[in-house]
């Protein structure tokens, strides 16, 4: 594992500094404070899942950068077994119309992608 950049130091550091007032603070001081904290804890979370992403991104020179798929439903069901079998069947389906994808991309954005044109043909 690499060593921790300057920047995830600090955010580390914030992070413990920041944890330490939550646990350590009156109720009514939690209070009062908690909203700004938790801004606070939530700019450093976000910035260290930037810092991830972007660390995932990197790849050998060649390789294809990896995405993250999604495809939901919601189906009623009489287990999570049986749910998982009609999905199953769903997609399997060579006339389904279930075909829209939520695709996260390296960097964490997200696009919607529909595997297929009006005329059912793979895009």
């Amino acid at each position: 594992m690499n060593k921790p950049t300057a920047q995830q130091q600090q955010w580390v550091a914030e992070l413990v500094k920041l944890a330490r007032l939550i646990v350590a603070q009156d109720p009514i001081t939690y209070q009062v404070d908690s909203t700004v904290q938790v801004q606070q804890l939530a700019q450093i979370i976000n910035g260290y899942q930037r810092l991830a992403r972007a660390a995932l991104a990197k790849r050998e020179e060649g390789e294809p950068p990896k995405y993250v798929v999604h495809w939901s439903i919601d189906l009623w069901a009489d287990s999570p077994e049986q749910a998982a079998q009609e999905a199953l069947a769903i997609q399997r389906d060579r006339n389904s119309i279930a075909t829209l994808f939520r695709v996260e991309a390296p960097d964490g954005s997200q696009t919607a992608v529909d595997a297929v044109d009006e005329k059912g043909n793979p895009r």
